[in-house]
């Protein structure tokens, strides 16, 4: 099994490493319960499968909070059988916001897990951040 990276970079941002979809090893669980099942990714055309190896191509595996990433998820999942992949993908995907972030997050309403708020900036507040936005009108 190759490993990249690992889960999380720097706490800043959720990627999805080379290595969680190039490991034969059963993964566990995410918290919600789902899990990859290599079958059902068999099973999809073969300009899918291409399509998802394309896009871990360069190994430095992918950040789910862009809408084209996302997109591209459903596209490749799509259709009865890759509703479960999806769910397990936007699972592994999933962090906790830091407070800064928790700011300028779009609210679903409620938040769920199956429809979290969407991150609009993502990272960590300075000292000077918070003076010029003091100053905003």
């Amino acid at each position: 099994m190759r490993v990249h990276k690992s889960c999380l970079s720097d706490g800043a941002e959720k990627r999805i490493p080379f290595s969680c979809r190039s490991s034969t090893a059963a993964a566990p669980p995410t918290v919600d319960g789902t899990t990859w099942n290599y079958t059902i990714y068999i099973a999809r055309s073969q300009g899918e499968r291409d399509c998802w190896g394309d896009m871990f191509s360069d190994r430095a595996g992918v950040n789910p909070s862009l809408p084209n990433v996302r997109q591209g998820w459903a596209d490749i999942f799509s259709g009865g059988p890759g509703t479960a992949q999806r769910t397990h993908l936007l699972a592994m995907a999933r962090r906790l916001a830091n407070r800064g972030e928790k700011i300028y997050a779009t609210p679903q309403s409620p938040a769920s897990t199956s429809s979290p708020s969407t991150l609009t900036f993502e990272g960590t507040f300075s000292y000077d951040d918070v003076l010029n936005a003091w100053q905003l009108p």
